[in-house]
C-alpha cells in the first residue's frame, strides 16, 4: 500500500523536484508519469522506459522541445530496448516480431535473389503459421518441393523442419 506521502506527491501536479526525486527513489514510472517531472530527470528515466515516458504528460512536452535529443536516445537505445523488452513477450509473440523483423529486411536480401520466391514464400507461412492459419503440412509440402542446393536454403529447411534438410 503506498504511504500518505506518495499519494500526496501523485496527486499534486505542481509538487517540487525534490518531492518527485523522492517519488523516483519509491516509484521511478509514477516519477516519470509526474506531470511537473524535472527535465533531466525525465530523460533518465526515459532510457529506461521507452514506450511509457512518450505517453506521460511531461514527456509529450519535452518531445516537443527536443525531438532530435528523443531520435538520438532512441538510435542509442535500441538495441537494448528491444532486448529488454523481447523478453516480456510470449513464445509465440516472439516468432511474430522475429518475422516482422525479417519482414522489414526483406527487400535486401531479395535484391541479389530478385527471381527467388523462397524468402517471401517462407515468412508468409512462418507468418500464417504463428495464427493458425497454416498447418505443419504445408509447411512440409513446401519445404519438400525446394530444391535445397546450398548452404543458405539448407540452414533455412533445417530451421522451419530439421528433418527434412539434407544436401541434394
Amino acid at each position: 500500500m503506498p504511504s500518505a506521502e506518495y499519494l500526496r506527491i501523485v496527486g499534486d501536479p505542481r509538487a517540487t523536484p525534490e518531492k518527485i526525486y523522492w517519488l523516483r527513489d519509491q516509484d521511478p514510472l509514477a516519477a516519470l508519469q509526474h506531470p511537473n517531472c524535472p527535465v533531466e530527470m525525465w530523460w533518465r528515466l526515459a532510457a529506461d522506459w521507452p514506450l511509457e515516458a512518450p505517453l506521460s504528460p511531461a514527456g509529450q512536452l519535452f518531445l516537443l522541445e527536443e525531438p532530435a535529443r528523443w531520435e538520438d536516445l532512441q538510435r542509442r537505445k535500441a538495441p537494448q530496448w528491444i532486448g529488454f523488452y523481447c523478453k516480456t513477450l510470449s513464445a509465440t509473440d516472439e516468432r511474430r516480431f522475429a518475422i516482422e523483423c525479417a519482414t522489414r529486411v526483406l527487400s535486401l536480401a531479395e535484391y541479389p535473389l530478385a527471381r527467388d520466391p523462397f524468402p517471401r514464400r517462407a515468412l508468409y507461412l512462418a507468418k500464417e503459421f504463428t495464427y493458425g492459419r497454416v498447418q505443419q503440412a504445408e509447411i512440409t509440402k513446401f519445404l519438400d518441393a525446394l530444391p535445397i542446393r546450398s548452404p543458405r536454403y539448407a540452414s533455412e529447411a533445417f530451421y522451419l523442419n530439421p528433418h527434412r534438410a539434407t544436401w541434394r
